[in-house]
């Protein structure tokens, strides 16, 4: 049986991984396989890894060393590679300040769970090298959510948070095989108090 190869954008701790590991566990198969990942959030990055491929201390240094990534300057190197968040709103401007241990779960997590990090430097080409058959994406919903008290400003406006969901389109229109299927997830106000918005994407 052929697998579906998944792309989860905006992965965060793995909604979209769990749901496909229920499904697969539901059909008694293993039809869908996440192959790779985007997310810029350092602790959503490192939780992903220890919620779906049991990473450890021990096993993350295990990976580096694999990878040789030997000591924290080569680790520093490393991550210096990335665009990285604590906050998901800026990125971090010295991650070599953080703990050598921080950084060690951290390098592990992006090499394990094969993650790009930043949204924005994400091409066509990449969905091309992975044979992404599904891109999941459930990008921020602040910009979108009533629970943002009337600061919600939609999909369109640039300083939006959930205006990252174009990231998606600009992806699509450079990848020359297009995955066969697109699920997107989010607040139900996408497609009420901003369904105009929604249908222009």
């Amino acid at each position: 049986m052929k697998k579906i190869r998944i792309f989860e954008a905006f992965s965060g701790i793995g909604a979209q991984n769990k749901s496909s590991k229920i499904v697969n566990l539901k059909n008694n198969d293993d039809r869908f396989e996440v192959v790779a990942t985007c997310d810029w959030d350092v602790y959503a990055t490192i939780s992903y890894s220890f919620m779906h491929h049991n990473l450890t201390l021990n096993k993350a240094k295990k990976i580096l060393n694999k990878f040789k990534l030997n000591n924290e300057e080569q680790i520093n190197i490393f991550l210096s590679k990335y665009t990285l968040s604590t906050n998901s709103k800026y990125p971090i401007l010295q991650i070599k300040r953080k703990s050598l241990n921080l950084k060690i779960l951290l390098s592990a997590s992006i090499l394990i769970s094969k993650n790009y990090c930043d949204i924005k430097k994400v091409d066509g080409q990449i969905l091309d090298e992975n044979k992404i058959d599904l891109l999941t994406y459930s990008f921020p919903c602040q910009g979108l959510s009533v629970a943002n008290m009337g600061r919600d400003k939609g999909i369109s406006a640039i300083d939006s948070s959930s205006h990252l969901v174009w990231e998606i389109s600009r992806i699509l229109k450079k990848t020359n095989n297009k995955p066969k299927y697109l699920l997107l997830e989010n607040v139900k106000n996408l497609v009420n108090k901003y369904k105009l918005e929604y249908e222009s994407w």
